[in-house]
């Protein structure tokens, strides 16, 4: 596949990636987490879109090496966010009561074996960037995106030992600046009339 037509079905699948971290930033500023459950909510929220976008990019992908990727990175994703959103967050983290620290031993384990398979799912993105790079000469969103993945998953993990209000402006910090990142990163890739407007080499 030529470089033009593979940059075709990468920008777009780039670009949702980047608007659903963009979005997932502003909300998180403009209503502050007051409870790690409810930060890791919100982030849960983001890796369902996010699953099914990249799930959607695997029914496109023209390599069936890249659509099995980006298959399992959209089911880690999905897997991901449906424990995270089923487990009793509010109960776990919320105010003291008889009981709660025998949940937390369950909720915070689990947390964290969710967040690990998110993060092994990032690396299959990784994966996935390597093998359009070597078609694609300096394409970086596909990275970026992962890269987004690996850090909302290590803030997660700290949310459950830092007060969630500080993590929560780090989240809202970086889900703006790498979701413009990649979008500007998938901008550069999308086709136009003429090649010589094109962030593509010709």
């Amino acid at each position: 596949m030529r470089d033009r037509e593979l940059a075709a079905r990468v920008w777009g699948l780039s670009l949702a990636r980047g608007l659903a971290a963009l979005g997932l930033g502003i909300w998180v500023l403009a209503f502050p987490p007051s409870s790690p459950g409810m930060l890791t909510r919100a982030v849960a929220v983001f890796w369902v879109v996010d699953g099914l976008i990249v799930f959607g990019g695997s029914l496109t992908a023209s390599l069936m090496f890249n659509r099995m990727l980006l298959l399992l990175r959209a089911v880690a994703g999905l897997i991901t966010a449906i424990v995270l959103l089923a487990l009793p967050l509010s109960d776990a983290f919320g105010p003291y009561r008889p009981g709660q620290i025998l949940l937390l031993l369950f909720v915070v384990p689990a947390v964290i074996l969710a967040i690990a398979l998110q993060i092994l799912g990032a690396v299959v993105d990784l994966l996935v960037c390597l093998e359009v790079r070597r078609r694609i000469a300096g394409e970086w969103s596909l990275g970026l995106s992962a890269a987004l993945s690996i850090v909302f998953g290590l803030l997660l993990v700290g949310a459950i030992m830092a007060p969630p209000a500080v993590l929560g402006r780090g989240v809202g910090l970086v889900g703006i600046v790498g979701g413009l990142a990649v979008v500007v990163g998938a901008l550069r890739l999308r086709p136009t009339g003429d090649p010589s407007l094109s962030a593509l080499p010709h």
